[in-house]
């Protein structure tokens, strides 16, 4: 039987693509399969390095993602290893091997990456890998202000911020006069507090949950620059958020009338996030189905293991 190894960086509350990678794992081992994370060293800037825990202690969650400690084993022949797509090979050398998009080829790493004809491929959205068998795309966005309507109507609000993102790799970012930055280290409710109290998010990363965040908590997302994503590309995602550009933030008349197509658009959002996540753990059953009659194996069950 085959368990399943997805490698990714330490968890954090700042990267989308980890975020979806341990949700992923959690995802599985609440239907009962077993699947572990192996933590890729980021101090080896080319993504090839992975380190095993010391002292590993079992969390007594049964379906909390579970970091492979140095007593565990993968065995290279039979498992099913999961690589992020910043990855550009198979620097272990597996045998049955998923490549997993969160991004386009080369976005973050510009650099393309060695598929195997035998891979696996796996999306996060359509619009990084149209070619992937399987779409793995889950709403990273908290619902929890989403009920409470007064968050978004509640205007005037007294600040607006600017939020880089990746949008530095791919072009010159500048923060917006009279905004503040969102990019600081802080508090995840420091964060939420931000948002809550934002008329307006200026961002120069269309394709980041950032966005999404700011929707459910009642501040309009302003793009300031589209790139790397062509009109084709964006009309490909799996979740479209209500937003306007820079240059109608500019050339407004009316704010009353851009909240209200806001307004409208945010609960269409929120509507579509319900009701995918209704869907997802059928999409995960499908998902376990896809490994075993692609690798022509048995996923092994946390049963199994103990």
């Amino acid at each position: 039987m085959a368990k399943i190894v997805i490698c990714a960086p330490p968890q954090t509350e700042r990267s989308d693509g980890a975020r979806a990678l341990y949700f992923l794992c959690r995802s599985l081992r609440e239907i009962g399969i077993d699947a572990n994370m192996l933590l890729m060293d980021l101090r080896d800037k080319t993504y090839r390095s992975f380190a095993f825990i010391a002292g590993a202690v079992p969390d007594p969650d049964p379906t909390a993602p579970r970091l492979l400690g140095t007593d565990d084993h993968v065995d290279l022949a039979r498992d099913i290893v999961i690589y992020p797509e910043i990855v550009p090979d198979n620097p272990l050398g597996a045998r049955h091997v998923a490549r997993y998009f969160l991004n386009k080829e080369g976005n973050l790493t510009g650099l393309p990456i060695a598929i195997a004809p035998t891979d696996m491929l796996l999306t996060f959205q359509r619009i990084f890998r149209p070619d992937a068998s399987f779409n793995l795309y889950y709403p990273m966005i908290n619902l929890a202000p989403g009920d409470e309507i007064e968050y978004a109507l509640n205007r005037p609000r007294p600040l607006s911020t600017t939020f880089f993102g990746k949008g530095i790799k791919y072009g010159e970012c500048t923060r917006v006069p009279g905004t503040l930055g969102l990019d600081w280290e802080k508090s995840y409710e420091e964060y939420q507090l931000l948002l809550r109290n934002s008329n307006y998010v200026f961002t120069y990363d269309f394709m980041t949950g950032v966005c999404g965040d700011a929707v459910v908590n009642g501040a309009i997302p302003v793009i300031m620059n589209f790139a790397p994503w062509s009109v084709e590309e964006r009309e490909m995602m799996e979740l479209k958020f209500p937003h306007i550009t820079f240059e109608q933030y500019q050339a407004r008349t009316s704010d009353s009338q851009i909240l209200v197509d806001f307004l409208i658009g945010r609960k269409l959002m929120i509507d579509t996030v319900k009701a995918m996540r209704a869907a997802w753990p059928d999409k995960i059953g499908r998902l376990v189905h896809h490994f075993e009659s692609t690798f022509d194996v048995r996923v092994a069950r946390i049963q199994d293991s103990r």
